[in-house]
């Protein structure tokens, strides 16, 4: 796959773009979603790789392309974490979870466990087999240390009540 160089990134970096991953800063890489499915971002720390948001099941061989591209697989993420408890954000977990720790704040994770119908089925036609599972429950302002980025977790209910939104302060960089 190829992949193009922007002239100018967020401060001044370069940025990698090709029709399935954008360079957002060096190691922070956008990785588009298909249909129905969210978005993702992947965070390649001194320490860990950090992605959010798995998306839809079906969207899974799109993501694992973007990870291949970047000569990474799937057993080389160390952190799934998840904004919100939805099909769209959490269907693609089942590929990580028994390489990676999948997080989500405790509302969501709750959700997720209980195996909620809405949260794993709805309008999505994923059937999540085996069940997610939740290996570390989210509070607010809990923190990820990366070496090069430092993430922490910002509770936002509103679409729902396990939302949550990924901030790293040192270069003030908001996931949502």
């Amino acid at each position: 796959m190829k992949i193009e160089k922007w002239p100018k990134g967020v401060n001044g970096g370069s940025v990698v773009k090709n029709n399935l991953i954008t360079e957002l800063h060096p190691n922070i890489f956008w990785f588009k979603g298909e249909d129905t499915s969210s978005h993702s971002y992947l965070i390649r720390g001194d320490y860990k790789n950090v992605l959010i948001d798995s998306g839809v099941d079906r969207n899974f061989s799109r993501l694992q392309k973007s990870l291949l591209t970047l000569r990474l697989k799937v057993m080389d993420i160390d952190i799934v974490i998840n904004t919100h408890e939805h099909f769209d954000h959490i269907g693609a977990n089942r590929y990580f979870q028994d390489y990676a720790l999948i997080a989500a704040h405790r509302f969501a994770a709750t959700k997720i466990t209980l195996e909620d119908r809405y949260v794993t089925m709805y309008k999505s036609g994923d059937l999540n087999e085996p069940p997610l599972k939740v290996h570390l429950w989210l509070e607010n302002r809990f923190r990820f240390d990366l070496g090069n980025y430092s993430l922490e977790v910002v509770h936002t209910p509103g679409h729902t009540s396990g939302s949550i939104c990924i901030y790293e302060f040192t270069r003030k960089i908001l996931f949502t």
